[in-house]
């Protein structure tokens, strides 16, 4: 079996070792489709995961962006209503 060495969240070396030795060593399961330098935080992942403060930070901004191009449609509609 193949199992990654996890340092930081990032997979940094690839081994092959029975279930007791990778466990031993706190290696992961790689999964197919995974590799050196794909990240594990519970899951595999390509990209490295954003931090949950990122995250929400980045839903606030496009919540914020949602309601600007809401406003803009709505400011749109009431200039045609005024053009005629």
């Amino acid at each position: 079996m193949t199992y990654g060495i996890i340092e930081n969240g990032k997979c940094i070396n690839a081994i092959e070792a029975d279930v007791d030795f990778a466990e031993a060593i706190g290696a992961i399961e790689i999964p197919d489709g995974f590799w050196i330098g794909d990240y594990y935080n519970g899951g595999w992942h390509h990209e490295k995961p954003q931090p949950e403060t990122q995250s929400l930070g980045q839903q606030i901004t496009d919540e914020q962006l949602e309601r600007i191009e809401m406003g803009q449609a709505y400011t749109d509609l009431e200039l045609a209503i005024l053009g005629g």
